[in-house]
């Protein structure tokens, strides 16, 4: 019977084995090493371009920052226009029409009456002076009641007065109740106070300075 000896060709065996192993082992750690670096080095210039973008949009922002700070300083301008003009418009609405009331005073004042003050309040129009008769008074109080912007008058007093030269005169004092403005505006308080002659005397400076 021949018998064979094994042992040389398995050790070779093991040996090729071995050597393949390391092969395919040093391959893989040069791939591993290979791809990480190829990561690595695209992942820093991502890094770098988005380090210039980030550059850029600062330097975008920087050179914006003037432009939109005046932006919103006009902004905040227009706002407080539009804001004063509002108000400016709410005003003129709660104001009584005063060209009308003046005109209309002057054209029904009689020549014998002297008005010495004016004042308005509340909606409330309070005329002060001084007449030759009780029935001018009258008169310029029938004559007020006709007006388009006054609701309703009240003569409140009148005072029989004797004047320096021994001419007798009489004081008044008429409230006239302004009719408000219109539905579309709001109603407010407002005050004015006009004295010291409002409306001249048509019957000569000498009598308006014995009178005063």
């Amino acid at each position: 019977m021949t018998s064979a000896n094994l042992l040389p060709s398995r050790a070779q065996r093991r040996s090729m084995r071995s050597a393949r192993l390391q092969r395919v082992l040093l391959i893989s750690a040069v791939s591993g090493l290979a791809i990480s670096a190829l990561a690595w080095a695209v992942l820093e210039r991502r890094i770098v371009r988005q380090d210039l973008r980030n550059d850029f949009v600062r330097g975008a922002l920087a050179e914006l920052q003037p432009s939109l700070r005046e932006r919103l300083q006009m902004e905040k301008a227009i706002e407080q226009y539009e804001q004063q003009v509002s108000r400016l418009q709410r005003l003129a609405g709660q104001r009584p029409p005063w060209g009308s009331i003046f005109a209309d005073l002057a054209k029904s004042t009689p020549p014998t009456m002297h008005l010495q003050e004016i004042r308005y309040q509340a909606g409330q129009l309070s005329l002060s002076g001084r007449a030759h008769t009780q029935a001018v008074i009258l008169q310029y109080q029938r004559r007020l009641g006709g007006v388009p912007w006054a609701a309703e008058t009240s003569l409140v007093e009148t005072k029989a007065l004797v004047g320096a030269t021994g001419e007798s005169r009489f004081a008044f004092e008429i409230h006239i109740l302004v009719k408000p403005p219109a539905p579309d505006r709001t109603a407010g308080e407002t005050s004015l106070v006009l004295s010291r002659k409002v409306l001249p005397a048509s019957d000569g400076s000498a009598d308006r300075s014995s009178w005063s």
